[in-house]
C-alpha cells in the first residue's frame, strides 16, 4: 500500500469534491462539487470536537447529519444555530457553512 497516495486521494475527496476546509475553530464547507457523472457523495463519520457527522453532497445541495454522541460539546453553525442531532440539515450548494463547537 502506498499510504501517502491514499492520503492524497482522501484529501482530494474531502477538500475538493466535499468543499471542506479546516479552519482554526472548526470546519468550513463551501461550494462542494461533484465529479462528472456522479449523482452524490457521502462522507461518513467525520470527527469534530468529539462529535461525528456525515456530509452528503448532491447536485443541488449538501446536507450534514450529526450522529448522537455522549459529548457535552454540540456542533453549531457560526451563526450560533445548533445543528440538529439525528437528522439532516440541508443547504444550497452555493451557501457557505462554518461548523464550530457550541
Amino acid at each position: 500500500n502506498f499510504i501517502t497516495g491514499a492520503g492524497g486521494f482522501l484529501q482530494g475527496v474531502l477538500f475538493g469534491y466535499g468543499g471542506m476546509r479546516i479552519v482554526e475553530d472548526g470546519i468550513t464547507i463551501s461550494n462542494p462539487q461533484l465529479p462528472p457523472n456522479v449523482t452524490s457523495i457521502k462522507v461518513r463519520r467525520i470527527d469534530l470536537f468529539s462529535n461525528e457527522f456525515d456530509l452528503l453532497v448532491t447536485s443541488t445541495s449538501y446536507s450534514i447529519f450529526v450522529h448522537p454522541s455522549g459529548s457535552t460539546t454540540r456542533l453549531c453553525l457560526s451563526s450560533g444555530s445548533p445543528l440538529p442531532v439525528g437528522q439532516f440539515a440541508s443547504f444550497p450548494l452555493l451557501q457557505t457553512s462554518k461548523i464550530v463547537p457550541c
